[in-house]
């Protein structure tokens, strides 16, 4: 790009950007993207097309932030850390010193941040976009595989304009009984919910940006932190477009209801918490974006189905993905309803529902 063009801002729709985007990380560019957005002005750099650092005007997409929102640090830790800001020691070094966080959780953040930065362009329908070649510098962390994270974007980006359809008209949240051990963060935005239980009120009342107050709250569902009313739920339900998917998702709720209600007649319903850890924790692999939860039954949720369809709608690779995933997710209820429930109740489900013992 020549220098007389490297100030001039592009406005592109967000499918055309992503275009672009793509194309750098297959050329192995290296570069700052400067970006307009609904949310201020944001930068990622590139080093071999590879998203190594990140920066934004927006105050929820520091570090700090990041630090608090994940649980990392309280809101009181949060403030005395930024009080030690100089110009010589950054907010990750003074955590370090501190003792508030691990090498590990600093490291995790920064990958976040970056992703964070980057999904936060795909909250809108445009974007203006600035490209500034260099030689490369060392980032803060890197994001890998950086394309993988750009098309599900793609698919969180419709997922995402769905949800805001659905549930700026109206939609009322409440809080689930068994949201615990969450953030100080997500505590906060609990009561928010709490108080206000109008999405539309929840976003006017929360210290977030508008749209990131969505984003959170499409997350908070997501995790089963709080609900929405059956109305608005309705409306976002999708089928898979793949028979096969549709089927396995269709044979995994089915057998995953037999085995819960079995798990409850047996005193066993703290059990329900480790089929939804292994889904969260053990299946999906990105924590950035969400795109296979469970619901307090460890049944896949609505939401879910619709994260899935756009996904699949826009990328068929990810229909062998979502079935390797739902099918390690029925292979770990099938196991525990075996090695959990008396004998004969696992014999009677493992014939009916078709799972077998482990060799």
């Amino acid at each position: 790009m020549s220098a007389e063009n490297e100030h001039e801002f592009g406005c592109s729709s967000i499918d055309r950007f992503t275009y672009v985007l793509q194309g750098l990380i297959r050329d192995r560019w290296t570069g700052k993207v400067d970006m307009e957005t609904d949310s201020g002005s944001k930068s990622v750099h590139l080093v071999k097309g590879h998203f190594v650092c990140a920066t934004s005007e927006l105050l929820d997409d520091r570090l700090g932030e990041i630090f608090y929102r994940y649980g990392f640090m309280s809101l009181d830790e949060l403030t005395q850390t930024i009080m030690k800001l100089s110009g010589e020691r950054r907010i990750g070094k003074i955590a370090l010193d501190d003792k508030l966080l691990t090498y590990n959780q600093l490291w995790f953040s920064l990958k976040v941040q970056i992703a964070n930065v980057i999904r936060s362009v795909y909250l809108g329908e445009e974007v203006k976009y600035q490209l500034k070649p260099s030689d490369g510098e060392l980032g803060y962390a890197l994001v890998e595989p950086s394309m993988e994270l750009i098309n599900r974007l793609k698919a969180f980006h419709v997922s995402f304009q769905h949800f805001c359809t659905v549930v700026t008209d109206g939609a009322i949240l409440t809080i689930n009984p068994a949201a615990e051990g969450v953030s100080q963060f997500n505590q906060d935005m609990l009561r928010i919910v709490a108080k206000h239980k109008q999405v539309s009120e929840i976003v006017v009342n929360s210290r977030l940006h508008p749209t990131y107050t969505l984003v959170c709250l499409m997350e908070m569902l997501a995790d089963n932190q709080c609900s929405i009313d059956d109305k608005t739920e309705t409306r976002w339900q999708r089928l898979v477009s793949d028979d096969e998917l549709q089927q396995t998702i269709d044979d995994y709720n089915r057998i995953v209801a037999a085995v819960v209600g079995a798990l409850r007649r047996h005193g066993c319903a703290a059990m329900l918490g480790e089929i939804v850890s292994y889904a969260h924790d053990s299946v999906i692999d990105c924590k950035i974006i969400r795109t296979l939860c469970l619901d307090g039954d460890a049944t896949i949720t609505p939401l879910t189905m619709l994260t899935i369809h756009d996904h699949c709608a826009i990328d068929k690779s990810q229909v062998s993905r979502y079935l390797l995933m739902i099918n390690s997710i029925a292979k770990f209820v099938s196991q525990l309803a075996i090695d959990v429930l008396p004998t004969d109740v696992s014999d009677k489900l493992a014939a009916v529902h078709q799972f077998a013992r482990s060799a």
